[in-house]
């Protein structure tokens, strides 16, 4: 859907504001969580929480945030997804550096 390397715009609502700390410009890191079969261990489930990007806030209200991309998988570019763009159910956390 859509054209060739058409970039979609879009901005993302996080659940995280200022009373949690956030304010505009902070930034925060992405997770999903990433589940493999070990095939060396009878088939052992592996979790692995992985960053996959990078949001920065736009609009922090008490409880809840507009946030931008910064980055997707910049760090990482060999990590494969089943959908590249974050999505709900995606992990959180605020940038520490």
């Amino acid at each position: 859907m859509g054209y060739k390397d058409e970039q979609v715009k879009r901005n993302y609502f996080v659940n995280l504001g200022s009373m949690q700390g956030v304010k505009n410009g902070t930034t925060l890191d992405v997770f999903r969580n990433v589940s493999v079969d070990n095939p060396y261990d009878t088939n052992k489930r592996m979790h692995y929480k992985v960053k996959i990007g990078e949001l920065q806030i736009i609009h922090s209200d008490n409880g809840a945030s507009i946030a931008k991309s910064k980055s997707f998988l910049d760090k990482n570019p060999e990590l494969q997804l089943e959908i590249n763009a974050f999505m709900i159910g995606d992990h959180v956390a605020v940038s520490v550096k």
